[in-house]
């Protein structure tokens, strides 16, 4: 609730400060003509539009079309190119991109559209490449014109074949075949293990 006071019983300024115009009027004065006749967003800042939202106005209802962008199918072929660009135009604001992406594959996911799969083997590339990702997928986004794009990382397993090591028989055995006088100086001296 707004209480009005007269004119008269508003505690004077002191005199080191002016007072404002405004802050002696009594709170039931109206606007100036010159308040009442600029538009509400000229007196906050605010642009006169904001789009995608609904404007009401006393005599009319204003709607802003938000527009809508289709997406452009993919190919490999666009994928692989667009990929290389990528690599190239944010070698500079990202130095390490070039590095990280050196080994691994690009290609279409089968099974949902508007995906590209990263083939690597790199187990911890997903936590390497979550702090590029969006400026790499806003670049491929903006060039393919495809805003819908995403990505998968898919972390291929390599056979590693295991490797026994040699017991001190099996050295001596393949030193043997590959030199035989090492079992003669073997019987000169014969303080020497296998």
């Amino acid at each position: 609730m707004v209480v009005s006071q007269p004119a008269d019983a508003i505690a004077p300024q002191p005199a080191s400060t002016t007072p404002n115009q405004d802050e002696t009027k009594p709170a039931t004065t109206p606007p100036t003509s010159e308040m009442a006749e600029t538009p509400i967003h000229k007196i906050q800042g605010l642009p006169p539009v904001i789009p995608g939202v609904i404007s009401i106005k006393p005599n009319h209802i204003q709607q802003v079309a938000i527009q809508t962008v289709e997406s452009v199918p993919l190919t490999q072929e666009t994928v692989e190119a667009y990929w290389k660009e990528m690599i190239a135009a944010l070698t500079e604001p990202l130095p390490q991109l070039p590095s990280l992406l050196q080994n691994v594959e690009v290609m279409l996911d089968p099974e949902k559209p508007n995906t590209i799969r990263l083939v690597t083997s790199d187990v911890f590339f997903d936590n390497d490449f979550k702090p590029m990702a969006l400026r790499v997928l806003e670049f491929l986004r903006q060039h393919i014109g495809n805003p819908d794009l995403n990505y998968t990382v898919i972390v291929k397993t390599v056979k590693q074949e295991v490797i026994n090591p040699y017991a001190p028989q099996e050295k001596y055995a393949t030193m043997l075949e590959t030199n035989p006088n090492l079992a003669l100086l073997r019987k000169l001296f014969t303080d020497i293990d296998y």
